[in-house]
């Protein structure tokens, strides 16, 4: 924002402007809106980062951070330079972020010590989210060999439109434990599907969903206090499936990690921007990382004001005497932590590249970097590691048979991928995908040839692993 005002530049938060061109700082001609404040003497170091210290910290900036912005101002070459770089500055001290009061001691932080490898054997769990409520009842279909009626042509009665043909699908054995049928077919765009599921490396959950307890037509609203069929509330209680809010805003996958962290597990979590479902409690497991589908990690602040920022920003977040606020203090750790993380990460990823393996498409983008960040899993010195990838457009109103048209293949087609990639890497028996959705859909076509938001759906897991919890 300082720099290159509200625009999407360099990972900004602003909405794309017509021009859609990043300019070189100070220049907000393709900004929507930029910083308005002039200080009162513009030419002073002195007077500018004192007001801006009571602006920005009610006057809190401790006396070397002062001096230090001070002296940087007096070096740039001009006003509106020296104005910018000393906003930024202020911006990641500690008692911006805080309202501690602050005094460094004057010695430096040392760098964290090298990562080593764990010696535990490496585990994964893949959680890849259909959000839109996919129409899983065409993922596997009743086919043959029924115990008492044709289940295939009550399917076909009852799916109307949206029914699949039964030459068409793919035809599985059942197993030998009792089912309604012996024969099943799985949707025509799922071969990988199929050919998992010969192996017994996957698992169907037939109509499974986010229930508190037995519920019928006549009984459900009063016994379900979730809001159903609600995509935003849906979407958290999956991720949660915590019914009854005992540990409230994490998810399940979080609080294993949190369990594994505990037992002296090194775990590490990543996602590519919604991660609920990886949330654990506060301070007991390493933070979520956010990566980039279409470039990775960021380079830390890539168009830097002055050549030596990084070293001039730890500097400020330096060690502080014993007396400094603890709340300044775990900001100016995290800046430290969470930079040379991202350092680490960058580092580790420049190393391997998966593009080449997958579809170029969204989800394809994400499954890739999933595969460079297990290779890389020495690199992270981590043994249990849990993602957060996503497929949208799954909520089909309309012509659901065009959508499905695209998006089934492209699961699978994607899924086959990350099989291929996964067994090259070694790891094949040491991961678990897990595919849901927020919601099924209504087993009836509605008058748009779509279908509706649903009850529960038959989601799948890839069983690579089937335990991922120590014993």
């Amino acid at each position: 924002m300082t720099k290159f005002g509200l625009n999407p530049c360099y990972y900004g938060f602003g909405k794309e402007h017509w021009r859609d061109r990043c300019e070189s700082e100070g220049d907000y001609s393709s900004a929507w809106g930029k910083l308005g404040f002039m200080p009162q003497n513009p030419s002073n170091p002195e007077s500018v980062v004192d007001e801006l210290s009571t602006l920005l910290t009610s006057g809190r900036l401790n006396v070397q951070s002062r001096n230090k912005i001070k002296d940087l101002f007096s070096e740039t070459e001009d006003n509106q330079s020296g104005l910018r770089l000393a906003q930024q500055l202020i911006s990641v001290t500690p008692e911006f972020h805080s309202t501690n009061l602050m005094e460094l001691n004057g010695e430096s932080r040392s760098d964290p010590e090298p990562v080593q490898p764990s010696s535990r054997p490496y585990k994964a769990i893949v959680f890849l989210n259909l959000h839109g409520g996919s129409d899983s009842s065409n993922f596997i279909v009743p086919h043959s060999q029924c115990s008492s009626t044709d289940m295939y042509a009550q399917y076909a009665e009852q799916r109307g439109s949206v029914a699949i043909a039964k030459s068409r699908l793919l035809k599985i054995d059942a197993g030998e434990e009792s089912h309604v049928c012996d024969k099943f077919g799985i949707h025509p765009d799922l071969p990988a599907l199929k050919s998992l599921y010969d192996n017994s490396d996957l698992s169907f959950f037939l109509n499974t969903g986010f229930l508190f307890e037995y519920v019928n037509k006549e009984n459900w609203e009063v016994k379900t206090p979730t809001q159903l069929f609600a995509h935003n509330i849906q979407q958290g209680d999956i991720q949660r499936i915590d019914p009854k809010d005992e540990r409230f805003g994490t998810g399940f996958l979080g609080r294993m990690a949190d369990a594994l962290t505990g037992q002296g597990y090194t775990t590490g979590s990543f996602s590519s921007g919604e991660q609920m479902v990886l949330n654990g409690e506060p301070q007991k497991s390493p933070t979520v990382t956010t990566v980039s589908p279409d470039g990775g990690v960021p380079r830390f602040n890539q168009k830097p004001s002055i050549s030596n920022m990084r070293d001039i920003i730890f500097d400020l977040n330096g060690l502080s005497t014993k007396m400094s606020g603890v709340f300044g203090k775990t900001w100016s750790n995290m800046v430290d932590e969470y930079t040379h993380q991202y350092k680490q990460f960058r580092t580790a990823l420049g190393n391997v590249d998966y593009t080449q393996q997958y579809p170029n498409n969204y989800l394809g983008r994400q499954l890739s970097m999933v595969s460079s960040i297990m290779q890389m899993k020495d690199a992270f010195g981590q043994d249990r590691q849990f993602f957060y990838v996503e497929s949208g457009g799954w909520d089909t109103h309309l012509q659901q048979a065009l959508d499905d048209a695209t998006l089934i293949p492209e699961l699978n087609n994607n899924l086959d991928a990350f099989v291929q990639t996964t067994k090259a890497q070694g790891l094949w028996d040491n991961v678990l995908v897990i595919v849901a959705s927020e919601f099924g859909r209504t087993f009836m076509a509605n008058s748009g040839a779509g279908t509706d938001h649903g009850w529960g759906g038959k989601h799948n897991s890839v069983i690579l692993l089937y335990l991922f919890y120590p014993i």
